[in-house]
């Protein structure tokens, strides 16, 4: 049998609209998705403008995630694949990219973090601040709460976190 040449396999994914996309509403309530995949729209997108008035207006949202164990785990994985490369494995700008003197170091959590709410936590992370890019393309909404849950345990220890 003679192969294909990749671009040819390219071109016949894109005529077939290979990419899936999975939508909630057929499934019912007891189905749950596979590990690895992400229910888009479980929290509302977030409605809030990218601006400095934005930033204020987000000091008044709080996470609708509960604070569990659970929660937590699943902020570190999305922290460590999406943040530890600028602010390092526990907040301290320490990274590989600030080492490198590729980029200059973001505030240590220890200092920056006691100053500012959740919701401009969510709002940085979103729509960026700084040097740091925005993530409303690549996070959805709860992702990015989830980070917020885990950054939190880097300030305050974790059982006075509980509900």
């Amino acid at each position: 049998m003679k192969r294909m040449p990749a671009y040819y396999l390219f071109l016949l994914m894109m005529l077939m609209n290979a990419c899936i996309y999975i939508d909630r509403s057929d499934r019912l309530p007891e189905q749950k998705l596979p590990e690895n995949v992400v229910a888009r729209h479980e929290l509302p997108d977030y409605d809030l403008p990218g601006t400095k008035e934005g930033y204020l207006l987000a000091a008044q949202r709080v996470n609708p995630l509960e604070p569990t164990t659970e929660n937590w785990e699943k902020g570190k994985k999305l922290y460590e694949q999406y943040c530890t490369h600028c602010h390092g494995k526990n907040g301290s700008a320490d990274a590989p990219m600030i080492a490198k003197e590729k980029y200059p170091p973001p505030p240590p959590f220890q200092k920056r973090l006691p100053t500012i709410t959740e919701g401009q936590m969510f709002h940085s992370i979103y729509y960026g601040k700084n040097q740091m890019p925005e993530n409303k393309k690549d996070l959805t909404p709860t992702q990015i709460w989830l980070i917020v849950a885990y950054i939190k345990t880097f300030i305050t220890p974790t059982d006075s976190l509980k509900p």
